[in-house]
């Protein structure tokens, strides 16, 4: 029963050791003591018949867990576009939107706009926004603007005018949501070529980077900013993936797909 235990258990401890959860040792130890009952007495293998997850790569994390691959099934996340017509044209600036945490890469993005000519909107807030605003102000980052939590029509509306969106994450991203809106409001995206990202992020409508790397970043950044055709193209290209694989209908026949093979595994 302990064999699994004992193999998994280091990974298990990184939950303690970062405190993943909310950066709180309370938090994390619940985390890891629930992992470790899981692990104990099997309850994932025993109780669940479908796992459904958003990218190949959590796939295969939890094939790493010793969770049995044909109980895990990959669905994307969906993003229905309702009347939202497509918008190729755009202003100049780019967007950042997300919390303000280490492994969001934040810090690796702000100094990526140090001497860059290009306006970046930060859209978001967190325990990092102290540092932020002073390495800004330290740095005379007249190009960078801070714009706080934003939601609703006014969050759609920064992206929609934007040239492009940036995810500089720097630790494991699932399958971003902010990936789906992005490419529902015409826009391509930089990312960090880590996790699941890739999935989503082709070279059909976006660009990668090294996580971390300020000067790959920045070389990416210039490359797709000053290149309006490029920007327009891969738009186009982002918006017709949405269309064609993550809309409301497409997801719907998957999920109900998943259903039918549990129902008929019982009959």
């Amino acid at each position: 029963m302990f064999a699994g235990l004992n193999r998994n258990l280091g990974r298990y401890y990184n939950i303690l050791r970062k405190q993943c959860y909310n950066n709180s040792l309370a938090a994390s130890f619940l985390a890891f003591s629930a992992r470790v009952i899981h692990s104990v007495f099997k309850l994932y293998h025993q109780k669940i018949d479908v796992f459904i997850s958003p990218s190949q790569f959590l796939k295969d994390k939890i094939i790493s867990y010793r969770i049995e691959e044909s109980k895990i099934m990959v669905i994307s996340h969906l993003i229905d576009l309702g009347n939202d017509e497509p918008n190729y044209n755009f202003d100049d600036y780019v967007v950042f939107a997300g919390r303000f945490i280490r492994y969001k890469g934040i810090m690796t993005l702000i100094k990526a706009f140090e001497g860059l000519p290009i306006k970046l909107i930060v859209v978001g807030s967190g325990e990092l926004q102290p540092e932020i605003q002073n390495f800004i102000k330290m740095h005379n980052l007249e190009n960078i603007e801070l714009s706080g939590f934003i939601t609703g029509e006014r969050f759609k509306n920064i992206i929609k005018n934007a040239k492009f969106v940036i995810i500089p994450s720097e630790w494991y991203e699932n399958s971003p949501l902010v990936v789906y809106e992005s490419f529902a409001m015409c826009k391509p995206v930089i990312a960090s070529n880590i996790g699941g990202i890739p999935e989503l992020v082709t070279e059909d409508v976006g660009l990668l980077f090294e996580p971390g790397n300020i000067g790959d970043l920045r070389k990416k950044i210039t490359t797709l900013y000053y290149n309006d055709e490029l920007i327009r193209k891969l738009g186009k290209n982002a918006r017709t993936k949405v269309e064609n694989f993550y809309n409301p209908e497409i997801h719907y026949k998957q999920i109900i797909k998943v259903y039918r093979r549990l129902v008929d595994g019982r009959n």
